[in-house]
């Protein structure tokens, strides 16, 4: 939509459906939280070599528990998390370098 005043022009987007690109994230070697959760299992601590497919975090949300799995082969760089941890939607868990 855009909405045009005097003193210019301003264009507004409803993102409300738009999907959570958590992929894009997931193969630059940022793992994101895909929605608010607990941390109810790491599999991997920071030095650890991944493969692109391993599961690395479960998050419990909506009473189901969700793997996330890396995207990218490489070496755990940095672990945000821990099992117990609250998380919100897009926060970083950990990156794969």
């Amino acid at each position: 939509m855009w909405l045009f005043t005097r003193p210019g022009s301003l264009r507004l987007e409803d993102r409300t459906q738009s999907a959570v690109s958590s992929q894009a994230s997931v193969s630059s070697g940022t793992l994101k939280a895909p929605m608010d959760g607990a941390i109810v299992d790491v599999l991997v601590s920071e030095g650890s070599t991944v493969s692109k497919g391993q599961l690395l975090v479960v998050l419990e949300a909506m009473k189901m528990e969700h793997p996330l799995k890396s995207g990218i082969d490489g070496v755990l760089k940095r672990l945000q998390v821990r099992v117990g941890d609250q998380v919100k939607n897009r926060q970083i868990l950990l990156e794969v370098e």
